[in-house]
């Protein structure tokens, strides 16, 4: 369950609730940051250009330099630090005028490595010194550096934005001309090569978010998002050839929220960070549709280790997150399990990792925060929510599976002889014989004692035979594996979450949970 206040516990389930809908979406070419080169007029010594590309919005604080009034004895200026560690980007060798004015103007020049498709452009000057640029140009080039338009604008914030919507562009040359402030150097913190939109409540007509965990599965269930949302200005329409839609590429991140509003008080809560998987294909006049998943689901490929011996989880996971940026949490219990190095031949990123939890008696975790949680499977100790009968739509579905009395799970070794895999199985038998059997594979299980942990794991795992199903208001603080008590004719049966499904629409937010009983 996601930390929050109490006054958000007190009022989720109130009837006076209000719950608005919010959501950012990165206009950023994928790829267009990470590979452009940086280039500027003549910099100040203390001045880190490269940092313009970072992803870092602003001054890690106000930098005290030997400008015009610029250093104060009230605590409120900072003294640059010799380390690289702070945001500075570019500092210019020469101030400008009185009146502000840069003689000649100061240039950055933003070079890709390829052709991107640039609807706008977003410029982070010094927020925390309050300068910026109040006059600038823009010039636009294609790959032949052919001049493709110059845009002369004027600011009044160090937080800029403005739309160019250009296609095939390799470089984008800023020009600073006049400062907001005179006998100062030119600051610029950031430069990103698009804008992100903001959408609220009033512009989205439905969200729909769903989380589950999946324990043993040899398959990833990934949480999505799908968010629709106003297009009667057909900005989002693909046969407008000016359009957003002609910008919108995969891995655009997305990032979606809800607020709980109670009289002035708002608490915000993040459902994930997600990057666009699919957006419009279709002429859609009065509305646009996209879906959004983690960065782990646009991998696509595969495993590869070239030893033959053992490794820990722990090393398992480095390969398996070699490229990608978020961070992953392992349980300290789960570090040092020993698993095989080799699974097999051309084994899919997303199946490694089905592999690894399954070896692990686990699963994976897609935390709200945008990183990823290797987990153990077990029973929540503490029940940290509730689901009565004032707060849902119908009462539970209750539906019973069926009994398991044993399991086969196969280790596996490497066969030098052969080149090859070579597997023994190990079955784990319950007193009772009239059950069904399970099995499972995991080609990182690497010893007897391993495959009869995860045999009886799995056993214990799927004779928790009772699903519970309740349609709720919806609390957008309960997660996947969280424990919580659903009400029902007879008792409050504790519940583990499996999967929760939010949607918000014009009616408010409502719910669905489907978990597993533990009583």
């Amino acid at each position: 369950m996601l930390q929050t206040s109490d006054k958000y516990k007190e009022n989720i389930k109130a009837d006076t609730e209000l719950i608005q809908c919010r959501a950012e979406l990165s206009f950023v070419p994928p790829g267009a940051t990470e590979g452009a080169e940086i280039s500027t007029t003549e910099c100040h010594s203390i001045a880190r250009p490269q940092q313009m590309k970072n992803g870092s919005f602003g001054m890690d604080a106000n930098w005290g330099t030997l400008e015009h009034k610029r250093i104060v004895l009230d605590g409120s200026v900072s003294f640059i630090p010799r380390e690289n560690t702070q945001q500075i980007g570019f500092f210019s060798a020469g101030m400008c005028d009185a009146e502000g004015y840069f003689v000649p103007a100061e240039e950055v020049t933003y070079t890709f490595d390829a052709l991107y498709d640039i609807v706008g452009v977003s410029i982070a000057f010094d927020d925390l010194g309050r300068e910026w640029a109040e006059e600038l140009d823009i010039k636009v080039y294609d790959g032949s550096n052919n001049l493709l338009k110059i845009f002369s604008l004027s600011n009044h914030k160090p937080l800029f934005y403005t739309e160019i919507r250009q296609h095939n562009v390799k470089k984008l040359v800023f020009s600073f001309k006049k400062w907001n402030k005179g006998l100062r150097y030119c600051k610029v913190s950031q430069i990103v090569p698009g804008i992100i939109l903001s959408f609220a409540s009033e512009g989205i007509f439905e969200l729909d978010f769903e989380e589950s965990i999946d324990p043993f599965s040899s398959s990833l269930r990934f949480p999505e998002t799908t968010l629709v949302f106003d297009n009667t200005d057909n900005e989002f329409n693909i046969i407008n050839p000016d359009g957003f839609a002609s910008f919108l590429r995969q891995k655009m991140k997305t990032v979606p929220k809800l607020d709980l509003i109670v009289g002035a008080r708002t608490d915000s809560i993040g459902m994930g960070q997600f990057y666009m998987y699919s957006f419009p294909k279709t002429d859609q006049p009065n509305e646009a549709k996209v879906y959004c998943r983690p960065s782990i689901a646009f991998e696509l490929g595969n495993y590869k280790n070239d030893g033959r011996g053992m490794q820990t989880v722990a090393q398992a996971v480095e390969i398996l997150f070699a490229s990608i940026q978020e961070p992953v949490v392992i349980e300290e219990e789960l570090k040092n399990i020993q698993v095989n190095q080799y699974i097999g031949d051309d084994i899919p990123i997303h199946t490694a990792m089905a592999y690894l939890a399954i070896a692990c008696c686990g699963y994976w975790k897609f935390e709200r925060d945008g990183s990823y949680s290797l987990k153990r499977w077990k029973l929540p100790e503490v029940m940290t929510n509730d689901v009565d009968y004032e707060n849902m739509w119908s009462k539970p579905s209750i539906s019973m599976g069926e009994r398991y009395t044993s399991c086969t799970v196969r280790y596996y070794y490497w066969d030098s002889g052969n080149s090859t895999l070579k597997g023994t199985d190990v079955t784990v038998k319950e007193d009772e014989d009239d059950g069904q059997q399970l099995g499972v594979t995991s080609y990182y299980i690497c010893s007897e004692a391993q495959a009869a942990e995860v045999a009886q794991a799995y056993m214990d795992f799927k004779n928790l035979r009772l699903t519970h199903t309740v349609d709720y208001q919806g609390d957008m603080s309960i997660e996947a594996a969280d424990g919580l008590t659903i009400q029902n004719d007879f008792t409050k049966s504790e519940v583990i979450v499996m999967t929760h499904v939010l949607t918000f629409d014009t009616e408010g937010l409502t719910g669905t949970i489907t978990g597993m009983g533990l009583d």
